[in-house]
């Protein structure tokens, strides 16, 4: 039996390559579940509101890093071509981390006033740290889903989580509230990172020497239109992902912030982090397709999608039905709150499970404008959805139920939209 299955994965290289990076997306996801409630009998829900309120302002400003040349490294036929992007990436990492430095000098607590998220003062500092961290990781990362070495991106992000969690844990217990927590994200954010980097420097060293910054020009303005849309993409969606915690903790207080991102923490990040490990590899291997004139894009597709509601189904149907008593078995009393939201977004949570890993295709056909308008009406119907029914007098349970269905239409719509551009690209 395991020498068949042995076989299968040999010849599937798809279904092997997403078990290795499901894989320790996975282990390192149990890693944060496990240790999940031990952090919340040492830090309060207030200290978690400020944890999902830096980690959120952190998601949106990190789009930025690099521009979202990221995503183009997979793209070129040649490694060539594909390292200058690498270090193109990392000479603009350098620049806009500079840029936010200086901003936060300046101008730092009179933007977190005009938000409302005078909570972060203390810790603002830390967001260009952050910044630079998983800015290489994720340049580093997109070099590996184009080698294709996912045992090495797998291993890392059981590095991430288990020192993640070492810190916050080792800190919470010396008193170090709230800011243990931030800074074990920001040292699980930059694990693994020179695993990735040292394989890239080896082999493309003496190339960087020789490369001139001409050269660096000419791969700006080749990538130039597809970077465009693809950070607006990304702010908007990277936004429309993290403005509930910003919002829920501006209408109804921190508190309600530190059980949302639990919710976030224990099933949001996890579901999000094992369909993105899927969508690497699903864009690897549609790149790798695509440039090799393969007619088996459609069916990857359905495949993908199939596969991954048959594998989520149960599980979310569990947790929309008792999440609340699991939270408090888990997690204490005082949490069960938390169980309630996920009770109200577990459908959301589901779709973005089984949609995220091919919502992709749109880049892979250079149709990035599309995804940029989606994200527009997207960002436009989440905000609607969290800002009027708080103006309207509703409590939060009534604002996180809308929230969750507006979310749950768009990623149907999303799905819709990818499969008609594969289809159209196919004939």
């Amino acid at each position: 039996m395991g020498k068949k299955i042995k076989n299968y994965l040999n010849k599937n290289s798809f279904i092997k390559n997403i078990l290795l990076l499901v894989g320790g997306t996975s282990l390192g996801q149990l890693i944060v579940f496990l240790s999940s409630p031990i952090l919340t009998r040492i830090y309060s829900p207030e200290d978690m509101g400020i944890l999902g309120t830096f980690t959120a302002l952190f998601t949106i400003c990190v789009v930025f890093a690099s521009l979202r040349f990221e995503m183009a490294i997979p793209l070129p036929k040649k490694d060539v071509e594909a390292a200058k992007i690498v270090m193109l990436c990392v000479y603009i990492l350098l620049i806009v981390t500079f840029i936010l430095t200086v901003v936060i000098i300046f101008a730092g607590n009179q933007l977190l006033d005009i938000f409302n998220m005078n909570s972060l003062k203390p810790f603002i500092w830390l967001l260009p740290l952050s910044i630079v961290g998983v800015g290489l990781y994720q340049i580093f990362e997109w070099w590996a889903v184009r080698k294709k070495t996912y045992s090495i991106l797998s291993k890392t992000k059981v590095t991430q989580s288990s020192f993640m969690v070492i810190t916050q844990i080792i800190m919470g217990i010396f008193n170090y509230k709230p800011i243990g927590l931030l800074i074990g994200s920001i040292i699980g954010y930059m694990g693994g990172s020179n695993k990735l980097a040292i394989p890239f420097i080896k082999e493309y060293f003496n190339q960087i020497k020789k490369t001139k910054y001409q050269d660096y020009l000419v791969t700006l303005k080749k990538y130039a239109r597809f970077s465009g849309f693809s950070l607006g993409s990304g702010m908007l969606n990277n936004t429309s992902q993290q403005l509930p915690v910003i919002l829920l903790g501006s209408f109804y207080g921190i508190g309600v912030a530190g059980f949302f991102s639990l919710t976030i923490k224990v099933i949001g990040m996890p579901t999000l982090l094992i369909s993105r490990s899927v969508g690497k590899v699903y864009l690897g291997e549609i790149s790798a397709m695509k440039n090799s004139e393969n007619k088996n894009l459609k069916k990857l597709f359905v495949n993908t999608t199939i596969k991954l509601g048959l594998l989520g189904i149960v599980p979310f149907i569990i947790l929309g039905l008792i999440a609340p008593t699991i939270f408090e078995i888990l997690f204490g009393t005082e949490w069960s709150t938390a169980g309630y939201y996920l009770r109200y977004l577990s459908i959301m949570y589901f779709l973005q499970f089984v949609i995220s890993p091919v919502a992709q295709t749109m880049i892979i056909f250079e149709r990035t404008e599309l995804q940029f308008y989606y994200d527009i009406i997207r960002f436009v119907l989440s905000v609607g959805s969290l800002v009027i029914p708080h103006y309207l007098g509703m409590d939060v349970a009534v604002t996180l139920l809308i929230y969750s269905i507006t979310m749950s239409i768009m990623y149907v719509i999303n799905l819709i939209m990818n499969y008609s551009i594969l289809k159209g690209a196919c004939k």
